[in-house]
């Protein structure tokens, strides 16, 4: 189904919150990143993944292991979930199935860096990101 053929007042209510999505999903905080362009159509998204530690001697821990950053770069659909009473909700998400291994700008996107800064960098690099 297309945004489209939903019913006019949904169509209007989806078109208003895209407006408001870089500043509605915008997120950086120790662990994430994630950045939506001015158009709400272009989603960067940074994960800090915790590996875990173990030794020879069968010590474990689930930190210590170091980090990295898992990097997606994707396109934002609207998507209906059913909510608890039955009725459906239409709301804006970031696409796993549209993600992207380079911008149209030509940058390539990695799937994973050692630091914030360099994911930083990368979406500095796309160019559509505030």
């Amino acid at each position: 189904m297309n945004l489209i053929d939903l019913p006019q007042e949904i169509q209007e209510q989806l078109r208003e919150d895209r407006k408001q999505l870089h500043t509605t999903m915008a997120v950086n905080d120790p662990y994430n990143i994630i950045m939506v362009n001015r158009e709400g159509t272009r989603y960067f998204e940074a994960r800090r993944i915790c590996q875990s530690w173990s030794d020879n001697k069968g010590n474990y821990m689930p930190f210590g292991g170091g980090t990295y950053w898992s990097i997606a770069y994707g396109a934002i659909l609207w998507d209906r979930r059913r909510n608890p009473v039955g009725e459906f909700d239409y709301e804006w998400v970031r696409s796993r199935s549209k993600a992207f291994g380079k911008s149209q700008n030509g940058t390539i996107i990695p799937k994973r860096v050692d630091t914030k800064k360099e994911a930083l960098a990368i979406a500095k690099q796309i160019g559509i990101f505030e």
